[in-house]
């Protein structure tokens, strides 16, 4: 006890040098944290991205083998290429390596004694209905374009739809009606448990939508129910569908599967690795800017600090030769080293860990406002690697919103606490080693000796 005791007590005694060790490790400290803060934070944001993008699968028409098979031309345009079959993408979603698949269908249908918008030309079919395994899949309902606001959402086979606010006024229809339709020479009786509002019209891009004065591509017009139902009644007509992997490394082996099972091998399946670039990019490299200046900052404050040791361990010389000529044990003497060290380094760590949460966030708002700024450049003057993307040739396929990630919330968590704790012990350790080496390795008679 009295060997810790006296280690405190040493920081007072010697002011000078300890305040000047004091101020490097607080400066490698703050550094240190800094970078693992934007580090961590920046860790947690990449893999949950690349969970989302790395296990989303969507397939694709590959022009450039559809070209070199003698598929497609410039000037005939597609020569025999063979489409998916809305069986085949039902057939692909109980593949064992999927976690979970996002279906939907849509075909053209009568709506036999109701009105509809857009009816002036006398059109045979009426409207569209649409299926869907999850209405919530919806890039319309994800955004708020639509939003139900009366009755529920329709479940699985259960002959339920959901239709527009216009729709129902039109036609004076309310949650629990049903409406008949009509996408053959058969009729379909559905039970409407839904009304949204819809405006689809007013969003940007659809503002026209409804110009063509056709009844069929008027959004007021759609019906959407489920899959399931969609399947009984004949809607399954053109098909969309995004496959979730359970694992982004069964990519490979789902693709063989999918081959294997009839996909025409002109035919692309891929992640959306482009669109994970866009969204991600400027993050992982700030993560990687900020790796590599932690490993800069600790290889050259490790060897300031051993130089520093050193000078302190030769001022000092005298002191541990009368310790060790008294009886102290070696042990001893160089716990006594150590546990000053080891104080001093409490006393920055605490200091440095408000320090760091303090400049944390304006420091990584900062470095990702230039790589963002980076990957714009990039991207405008189309250099190789440049964040961009490609439209999914899939009918009706969801827009993505591939907006970089503009901010950073960095925060302290446990796991970042416990990884600066870990480099300020190595910092004190790093420190420390020069005294012990060299109370181990000399005797008292030789430490004072030399200095008379």
């Amino acid at each position: 006890m009295y060997v810790i005791h006296n280690a405190i007590k040493n920081l007072g005694r010697n002011k000078g040098r300890n305040s000047l060790m004091g101020i490097i490790l607080l400066v490698i400290i703050v550094a240190t944290a800094v970078s693992i803060l934007i580090g961590t934070t920046s860790a947690a944001i990449i893999k949950d991205y690349k969970g989302r993008f790395g296990s989303e699968v969507f397939l694709y028409l590959d022009y450039a083998k559809a070209v070199s098979e003698g598929k497609y031309t410039e000037y005939e345009g597609s020569k025999g290429v063979d489409s998916v079959s809305p069986a085949k993408y039902l057939e692909y979603a109980k593949s064992q390596y999927l976690q979970k698949t996002a279906l939907s269908c849509n075909t053209m249908v009568e709506y036999p004694g109701l009105k509809v918008f857009d009816d002036e030309e006398g059109w045979d079919l009426r409207g569209r209905l649409f299926g869907s395994n999850s209405p919530n899949i919806s890039a319309e309902f994800a955004s708020g374009i639509r939003k139900l606001i009366d009755g529920e959402f329709y479940r699985d086979g259960q002959d339920e739809c959901i239709i527009s606010k216009d729709f129902a006024d039109l036609n004076g229809l309310k949650v629990g009606d049903t409406i008949t339709v009509k996408p053959n020479k058969t009729e379909y009786k559905l039970k409407i448990v839904g009304i949204f509002k819809d405006d689809t019209l007013l969003a940007e891009g659809n503002a026209n939508a409804h110009m063509s004065k056709n009844p069929v591509t008027h959004r007021h017009n759609e019906v959407l129910t489920d899959m399931e139902t969609a399947e009984k009644i004949g809607g399954i007509g053109a098909v969309t569908a995004t496959y979730y992997l359970k694992d982004p490394s069964m990519l490979q082996a789902f693709t063989d599967e999918l081959y294997a099972n009839g996909l025409p091998n002109y035919y692309a399946v891929q992640t959306d690795e482009a669109g994970y670039n866009a969204v991600v990019g400027p993050v992982e490299n700030m993560a990687k800017i900020t790796n590599t200046f932690m490993i800069v900052v600790l290889i050259l404050g490790g060897v300031i600090l051993l130089i520093i040791s050193t000078m302190a361990i030769r001022e000092r010389k005298y002191e541990i030769g009368v310790l060790r000529a008294m009886g102290m044990k070696k042990g001893k003497v160089a716990v006594g080293f150590v546990s000053e060290m080891l104080a001093l380094t409490v006393l920055c760590l605490i200091v440095g860990f408000a320090a760091s949460v303090a400049v944390s966030q304006p420091v990584a708002d900062t470095m990702l406002s230039g790589q963002i700024k980076i990957a714009e450049q990039a991207q405008n003057s189309g250099l190789k690697g440049a964040y961009t993307t490609t439209a999914s040739t899939e009918p009706n396929a969801a827009p993505k919103d591939l907006t970089p990630l503009s901010e950073l919330n960095v925060r302290l968590g446990a796991d970042a606490a416990v990884r600066i704790a870990l480099v300020a012990l190595l910092l004190a350790m790093v420190s420390s080693v020069i005294g012990i080496v060299f109370i181990t390795r000399y005797e008292p008679m030789q430490i004072l000796s030399e200095r008379n």
